[in-house]
């Protein structure tokens, strides 16, 4: 299963009604963002077709959108109780994607990564450099 889904973490805490994960949740959702956080016992309605990047949902929360890019939601229903960063910061997120970067980048460059620094990680994001 972790080869298939690599950006959606399960603890062993965790436990799904069905054994099928991916029927169950990766069949009924087009995109699910790379590096978001859904918190324990959350339901998703069936209409809900994008959690972005960075979103992180509340524990008990009830989705019935869409959740936007590095927003964080909560509540039944759930509604957006704050972004992650300014919308400047958030594009430049984006178009840097630091976890489509190789291991090796990604550790040359923890530091920024772990304080969210943007300005830095912006000045290391060089497309095509390998590193």
């Amino acid at each position: 299963m972790r080869e298939r889904c690599p950006s959606i973490h399960i603890r062993a805490s965790v436990r799904l009604k069905s054994e099928n994960f991916e029927r169950n949740v990766l069949y009924h959702f087009p995109f699910i963002g790379d590096k978001l956080i859904i918190g324990k016992f959350c339901a998703i309605a069936r209409g809900v077709k994008f959690i972005m990047n960075g979103a992180i949902v509340s524990a008990r929360s009830v989705l019935a959108s869409d959740v936007p890019a590095y927003t964080i939601v909560g509540g039944n229903p759930a509604k957006a109780i704050r972004q992650r960063f300014a919308p400047a910061e958030i594009e430049s997120l984006e178009s840097t994607a630091w976890w489509d970067w190789p291991v090796e980048k990604i550790t040359l460059n923890v530091e920024a990564i772990v304080a969210g620094d943007v300005e830095r990680l912006r000045a290391v994001a060089v497309p095509g450099d390998g590193i």
